[in-house]
């Protein structure tokens, strides 16, 4: 399993049983170990290097912190559009 990194902000965990039939127009791609994570939003590409940006933090941990922060960011534009 890779994280395939097709934007400096856009990944996508994918598989392939062809190593032919990967993705070619990527920026980077990391192949994800045992055992490791394969949700994508968690990671990030800085300085070309594959960061988990939520350490300690399990996948339902991490889409919720997600959920709550675009929550914060629709609030913020409502609160500005009500002015």
């Amino acid at each position: 399993m890779k994280i395939y990194f097709f934007t400096e902000t856009r990944a996508d965990v994918m598989d392939f049983a062809n190593p032919a039939d990967e993705p070619t127009n990527v920026v980077a791609s990391f192949e994800l170990a045992a055992g490791q994570s394969t949700f994508s939003p968690r990671y990030a590409l800085e300085d070309g290097q594959l960061v988990d940006k939520f350490p300690g933090k399990t996948d339902e941990e991490v889409a919720v912190a997600l959920q709550q922060a675009e929550a914060a960011k629709a609030a913020e534009l409502a609160a500005a559009n009500a002015q």
